[in-house]
């Protein structure tokens, strides 16, 4: 059956039927986006900027939707372009973050009793003039449906179908993306691995000397993109420790042991 309303409550994104390993669907990236929005006014801290949260809004890095989605940041990227030619939200780059708006937030939340309501689409054709963020987004403090309210459902006008230079764009676009670790991460990683063999290398000159040789060739393997840096990490040390070991071996025997 298609049209009308269901109750969708935020706890469902935590609910066990999820599948964080694998990447999300469109639909299921912009209910994702529709449950992360904030539903009152406050205020975040991110970074000591204290940011204004209104709702319909929410404050997070592409990287950051990026890790939510399972996706590559140029296909986020890409789908928030898509969204923002169907009127469907706005983007507002931040010092420290991104603000993302969806655009007719009021209709996504709850009414007084007695009131009509339209139904949202993601599907219609965006205005001819782009929304303010501030303004596009005006909602009622409450996250549920009041009782006998009414709604009436207008007739919806699909999109046209995407066209197959962007689905060759999008099958270009892989669904993870390598990020580099910092410095203290893969010294952690080090002093473990060589604590558990119990090898006599010293962990940390080790991982400077790691982060050092990858951060300067722009973390390539062979000529490819690094992918697991904890694999690269683990063949670093096993040759490290074996040309250790072979070392030592030249020189007891130059000492005649």
């Amino acid at each position: 059956m298609r049209g009308g309303y269901i109750k969708l409550y935020r706890s469902i994104a935590s609910n066990w039927i999820n599948e964080p390993q694998r990447p999300r669907t469109y639909r299921e990236a912009w209910e994702d986006i529709l449950l992360s929005a904030n539903w009152q006014e406050t205020k975040v801290s991110i970074r000591g900027e204290l940011l204004d949260c209104h709702p319909g809004q929410s404050l997070n890095s592409v990287s950051t939707w990026a890790n939510r989605f399972g996706w590559s940041v140029d296909k986020v990227r890409h789908f928030f372009k898509l969204l923002k030619q169907d009127g469907s939200i706005t983007i507002e780059g931040l010092k420290s973050t991104t603000r993302l708006t969806v655009c007719k937030w009021d209709i996504y939340q709850g009414e007084a009793p007695n009131s009509t309501r339209t139904e949202p689409s993601i599907y219609t054709e965006p205005d001819e003039e782009n929304t303010p963020i501030l303004n596009c987004c005006k909602s009622e403090d409450s996250d549920t449906i009041a009782p006998n309210s009414t709604r009436t459902e207008p007739e919806l006008k699909p999109s046209p179908a995407p066209t197959n230079k962007e689905i060759k764009n999008l099958r270009k676009i892989g669904t993870t993306q390598f990020s580099p670790p910092q410095l203290s991460e893969i010294t952690q990683y080090f002093i473990d691995f060589i604590k558990i063999r119990n090898n006599p290398l010293d962990p940390i000159l080790e991982a400077e000397l790691f982060e050092a040789f990858y951060a300067s060739n722009g973390w390539k393997v062979g000529g490819n993109s690094m992918r697991d840096w904890k694999k690269a990490a683990s063949g670093w040390l096993l040759r490290a420790s074996r040309q250790s070991k072979s070392k030592n071996i030249k020189q007891m025997e130059v000492q005649g042991w």
